[in-house]
């Protein structure tokens, strides 16, 4: 991960990959990776061996670091936690949802009618925890009044790898596209977000700007954006997990409605105000 000498003189650079290039002075990187937490510092963070060198070879490499810009206030925490020498450096720049669900927001199609239409836009990752699911199917018959359908977006190896396709009320779209997304969004009544790692969690975002209820892992990603409106469980206990979704219910049955005007407002209204905040981090302005 050197720099060629042509670009050392350069006074600004933005690295969008994770890791500094050892002999560029100054850099600003944008920092999305999670696993780059030490694990010692958030246990759900990969021991695996990869992980390590990448860990490795980025604190070799933080000496030619001006500034590490990253999208949440519990990522900073945990990569100042985990590199010492970076306290001050550190940066928090949080995103909106993407643009296609900025210009193009779904109308709701969805009447709550009882039972719990939820979804999941996460791939296979072990760290996306799908393996919670599976194991909350081992209780579903105290439950089944509680989801009608809980709808996640697996490719078929990933989806080969759980234990998700005997389970009735699990449906599989596959791999979607921005459009399929938006339309499953207009069809649900809350996002569920079971993950035990992310280093913003952009699903939360979309359903937050959307007015979706959130049902999520309790863990400091989470709770640094959903705030008191979101509806937590231990990412380990699908006990817990089903009490959460039972809850969703219950509020839903009451007539609430979730409110994340407050929650929204550390995030920027669109793209233009991110280059800009960008830019004066890198001291263009």
């Amino acid at each position: 991960l050197a720099i060629s000498p042509q670009f050392r003189g350069f006074g600004h650079s933005l690295i969008l990959g994770d890791l500094p290039l050892r002999g560029l002075p100054r850099q600003t990187i944008l920092v999305h990776q999670p696993h780059l937490v030490s694990p010692r510092v958030n246990p759900y963070s990969s021991s695996n061996y990869k992980y390590f060198i990448v860990r490795m070879v980025f604190r070799h490499n933080l000496r030619y670091v001006g500034r590490i810009i990253v999208q949440s206030g519990s990522m900073m925490e945990q990569l100042i936690s985990t590199y010492s020498e970076l306290k001050d450096r550190v940066v928090v720049i949080p995103q909106p949802a993407p643009s296609w669900l900025l210009n193009r927001r779904p109308g709701r199609k969805r009447v709550y009618d009882g039972r719990l239409c939820l979804f999941y836009p996460a791939a296979g990752y072990p760290h996306k925890n799908h393996g919670l699911i599976a194991r909350m199917a081992d209780m579903d018959k105290k439950h089944k009044q509680v989801i009608d359908k809980l709808v996640v977006t697996l490719d078929g190896p990933e989806l080969n790898k759980t234990a998700l396709t005997t389970v009735s009320w699990v449906k599989n779209l596959g791999s979607i596209n921005a459009n399929e997304c938006l339309e499953q969004y207009s069809q649900t009544d809350a996002l569920f977000f079971p993950s035990f790692l992310e280093s913003y969690g952009l699903p939360l975002v979309e359903a937050m700007t959307l007015g979706l209820p959130v049902v999520c892992a309790d863990l400091p990603y989470a709770r640094w954006l959903c705030e008191e409106e979101g509806i937590y469980f231990h990412p380990d206990d699908p006990a817990a997990a089903w009490q959460a979704i039972r809850e969703l219910q219950e509020r839903l049955e009451s007539g609430w409605q979730v409110n994340w005007e407050q929650a929204l407002r550390k995030l920027p209204a669109d793209w233009r105000l991110v280059a800009k905040s960008f830019a004066e981090t890198m001291g263009l302005q």
